[in-house]
């Protein structure tokens, strides 16, 4: 255990390439995020026009 502790100690962090990844991370959980409310809004748009039904024709035309 103190032999790991030693190694972290050792270890320089590189500031500014950890606040690039950070950006990098929170950009690409931005773009998840709005992959998921559009397909929240895709799946929500198909169960209400399935009760139309026009489910099939409206999910075609998009």
């Amino acid at each position: 255990m103190f032999n790991g502790l030693d190694r972290m100690k050792s270890f320089s962090l590189d500031i500014p390439v950890l606040k690039e990844t950070i950006a990098q991370l929170e950009i690409r959980i931005k773009n998840i995020e709005k992959i998921g409310t559009d397909a929240h809004d895709i799946g929500n748009r198909l169960v209400s026009e399935s009760w139309e039904g026009q489910a099939t024709k409206s999910f075609m035309e998009h």
